[in-house]
This record gives C-alpha cells, sequence and structure tokens, in this order.
C-alpha cells in the first residue's frame, strides 16, 4: 500500500518485538506528516521508505506498518466485528 500525507492509521501493537515501537500507544490514531526514504538506504535489504508522523516524535519503516498498524476504517471495522 502507498501512503500518503493525511492517512490516519491505528496502532495495533502486533508482534512488537521491536523496542522502537513502545513508542507508540495501542489503539491511538496517527497520522502521518511526511513519506520519504533513507539517506544510507544503499545498507537495507529491503524498502527503506518511511513515514513520520504528527502526534509522535517517531517514525515507522512502510514495510513494517502492515504488521504494526491499520488504516481508520480496518480498525473500525474490527472493533465493530468484535462486539457483533
Amino acid at each position: 500500500m502507498c501512503y500518503k500525507v493525511g492517512d490516519v492509521l491505528v496502532f495495533i501493537g502486533n508482534n512488537t518485538s521491536d523496542n522502537h515501537y513502545n513508542n507508540f500507544e495501542v489503539g491511538k490514531k496517527y497520522t502521518v506528516k511526511s513519506v520519504g526514504f533513507l539517506y544510507d538506504s544503499d545498507q537495507y535489504s529491503v524498502d527503506s521508505s518511511y513515514v513520520t508522523f504528527e502526534e509522535n516524535t517517531h517514525g515507522s519503516l512502510v514495510y513494517k506498518i502492515k504488521r504494526h498498524f491499520v488504516s481508520l476504517d480496518d480498525y473500525r471495522n474490527i472493533k465493530i466485528n468484535q462486539v457483533l
């Protein structure tokens, strides 16, 4: 998925063995502030694009977003299905 400025994601905290994600709160909304590429991307064997968030000083590599975040619409659907 391509992320753009203004997209709203919700942190779901799946598989957070990376301590970096301790800086995010489960169930909280984060708005994408910027999208870019790491300067030293040649040392990465994976996609080095990243996003930063308005509500946090930390960002996320794009390839890890699917594991740790969902779109706001998907989060609402998950919560509705849990109630039903």
